[in-house]
């Protein structure tokens, strides 16, 4: 049922039903790139045989591996408070109930175990700051960035944000793809408003140049000719440093992957 209120007047001040729903839409969450509170350090232990201890498995870090023998052995299992705790980067709990305990060569093993937290950590910040850089290299620049992901927030359904975003939080060429992809739709939605240029060995036109022709006028690759294409450009990028998965041809070919039309 209907009912028109065209000539119903609204308190002042308070909003009508077209500016709530503006406010509503305007109010839905942007497409996020998840970034963890803490790093969680990977480990797993099971429970030695006397029920006692636990053993923990190697990590790769001799630092982080010395340091969960000596908890797993005084009997600080994952599942544990203290661990629970440190395993996110405080490590105040397993201190206090080691001393308590009055384990000797407790503070010098829970250092060890700060240490490797703490290059795990770094490694995990440069690792994120360096995706940003490239998420925002592809698009033309953090405002780009910004305009894109407000627009996937308020025209994406809940499906293709949670898919996207798991891309971006991955890092590294899921992220560059998910960046790639969103672009060339913001551009298309947005009537072709051109986005910066940026270099990509010659693998194609951008989206934004592009958006609203033709498959074959935009330089769009079908399913057969990417794959030609991905072969021929990792040919050429085989003298080159770096991963070719992480270069701006393999970047652009999947985004004029992502331009085909049957």
């Amino acid at each position: 049922m209907t009912t028109d209120n065209t000539n119903t007047p609204t308190p002042e001040g308070t909003p009508d039903a077209a500016a709530l729903a503006a406010a509503a839409a305007a109010a839905k969450p942007p497409v996020t790139t998840p970034e963890p509170k803490a790093d969680p350090l990977p480990i797993e232990a099971d429970k030695d045989k006397d029920g006692k201890g636990f053993t923990y498995e190697a990590t790769g870090d001799s630092k982080l591996d010395m340091t969960l023998a000596f908890v797993g052995k005084h009997g600080f299992g994952p599942g544990h408070p203290a661990m629970v705790a440190a395993v996110n980067g405080d490590f105040s709990l397993l201190k206090a109930q080691l001393a308590e305990k009055g384990v000797a060569g407790a503070d010098a093993y829970i250092a060890l175990g700060e240490a490797a937290y703490a290059t795990m950590h770094a490694e995990n910040e440069k690792r994120r700051a360096e995706d940003k850089a490239a998420v925002e290299s592809i698009v033309g620049g953090a405002e780009n960035w910004e305009a894109i992901k407000d627009w996937a927030g308020k025209n994406a359904d809940e499906g293709e944000k949670t898919a996207i975003s798991a891309l971006l939080s991955k890092g590294g060429i899921e992220a560059k793809i998910a960046a790639t992809f969103l672009a060339a739709n913001f551009s298309k939605a947005n009537g072709g408003t051109e986005l910066p240029a940026k270099e990509t060995d010659g693998a194609g036109p951008s989206a934004a140049a592009t958006a609203g022709r033709s498959s074959a006028s935009t330089d769009a690759l079908s399913p057969k000719e990417y794959g030609q294409a991905v072969v021929d450009a990792r040919r050429v990028h085989s003298n080159r440093a770096g991963p070719f998965e992480q270069s701006p041809a393999y970047v652009k070919l999947v985004e004029r992957r992502s331009r085909w039309r049957e």
